[in-house]
């Protein structure tokens, strides 16, 4: 069963992402954490991870060291708590060691970052050294998307790698995950959902014969070695999908969605690993939405 946070008025469309670039959105929205044992019915965690954020990513640690012990959770997202300036490099962390209480969050600083702006729509993977890479993009909505990419050792400083990772006209929301020797970026176009792929996580390439049209704002999971799937923002909440990276086959939509939402809460932006446990760890947004006229 899916998280019920209310019924959801058909009225209710994911907003564009011009929209979500609005001062009053992002200070509105809170994150939150649910988890389950098999990807289709998770459990909220009653507590928020984060208040005045958005746009979260997240990772467990697997390597002692300067960013955590092994199954240290850290949190990356867009700090919006001192709007209207947002500071810094725009993009903090918290961090968590049981998924149940999360620290205060701390900024986050991008070293060499090539833009004036502050950076969005982080999403974070651990390499096989230890080290962590953070893709980002720039706040410049009105621009073609340059996703970019930054590696630190204590998950806080983070030196920025030369050149660019993806760039196209009308995408947003960048997701990597690592499967295998593969690399695999999902992202955003108006509302539906791409694929890219990279042999490195340096390079990524377009994938012309992959199309998801019943959601954006995408997070992917790795769920065996040959299957991924995709959580997005639907209309109805968060909905997800599986397929097969290699395989010319289509997604295949699940029934139903994760977390539901309502006519005046809208739940986004989902973000979601597998623990060591095997567990899955879903964070997502949640903003509430003015009542119509008609409905107070």
């Amino acid at each position: 069963m899916a998280l019920a946070l209310g019924s959801m008025s058909d009225a209710a469309q994911t907003p564009s992402t011009s929209e979500k670039s609005g001062s009053n959105a992002l200070y509105d929205t809170d994150i939150y954490a649910a988890t389950s044992k098999d990807g289709l019915s998770f459990t909220y965690v009653p507590k928020p991870v984060a208040h005045h954020a958005a746009m979260p990513d997240l990772v467990e640690i697997t390597h002692a060291g300067a960013a955590g012990d092994p199954g240290t959770l850290r949190g990356y997202f867009v700090d919006a708590s001192h709007l209207p300036d947002i500071e810094d490099d725009g993009l903090a962390v918290s961090t968590s060691t049981d998924g149940a209480a999360w620290s205060e969050p701390e900024p986050v600083r991008l070293i060499g970052k090539p833009f004036r702006g502050v950076a969005m729509e982080p999403s974070i993977v651990e390499l096989p050294d230890g080290k962590l890479r953070l893709y980002f993009v720039d706040s410049d909505l009105a621009s073609a998307h340059n996703v970019y990419s930054a590696v630190s050792l204590n998950g806080i400083d983070f030196d920025v790698e030369p050149g660019v990772r993806f760039q196209m006209s009308n995408v947003a929301d960048p997701d990597v995950v690592r499967m295998g020797d593969q690399w695999l970026m999902l992202l955003s176009h108006a509302t539906d959902t791409l694929l890219a792929h990279s042999p490195d996580g340096l390079t990524f390439a377009l994938d012309k014969g992959f199309w998801l049209s019943f959601g954006n704002e995408p997070t992917g999971l790795a769920i065996d070695d040959h299957t991924v799937r995709i959580f997005v923002t639907a209309p109805d909440g968060i909905a997800s999908a599986t397929f097969e990276p290699l395989s010319p086959d289509e997604p295949k939509v699940e029934a139903g969605v994760r977390i539901s939402g309502g006519s005046a809460v809208r739940i986004a932006d989902p973000a979601c690993i597998r623990r060591s446990d095997g567990s899955d760890y879903l964070l997502f947004t949640r903003r509430s939405q003015p009542m119509s006229r008609s409905a107070r």
